[in-house]
């Protein structure tokens, strides 16, 4: 099961949930109002939408994956966090300008996750880095 959290989700929305299948939820906001959606959740009935980040706190799951531009990613990761499983992984995407400028958040992250890994997307997506995390037990 799977929290994506996502300013632009239509491509990373529909990898995930034709990686995971059918047989897992995966929770997204329910920002997006369009056909993209509708077409998603006639083909993928284990998408479910949240109207905010308080309406899923009940919600366990292996994986929260958020990637958000100029949003304050320290606040979405820690008022998610309580619902990451034990053996969970925090996958997260982040500008790299921001990355640099906000050594804040590394830190923050880094009293709650251990950071397993860092991968700069240099043929993907050229200003952008994937950040790996575990929670901290």
């Amino acid at each position: 099961s799977c929290i994506y959290v996502d300013s632009s989700p239509e491509n990373t929305l529909n990898h995930i949930l034709n990686i995971i299948g059918t047989k897992e939820k995966v929770f997204t906001l329910n920002n997006q109002q369009s056909k993209y959606f509708n077409n998603l959740k006639n083909n993928f009935p284990n998408l479910m939408f949240f109207d905010n980040i308080s309406t899923i706190k009940t919600v366990q799951v292996d994986v929260l994956y958020v990637s958000l531009s100029e949003q304050n990613y320290a606040d979405i990761i820690l008022n998610l966090q309580d619902n990451l499983k034990t053996d969970g992984f925090l996958i997260f995407i982040i500008n790299n300008s921001e990355l640099t400028n906000e050594k804040n958040l590394l830190d923050l992250i880094k009293t709650k996750f251990d950071i397993i890994q860092e991968v700069f997307l240099d043929d993907y997506f050229k200003s952008q880095t994937l950040i790996l995390c575990k929670p901290i037990i």
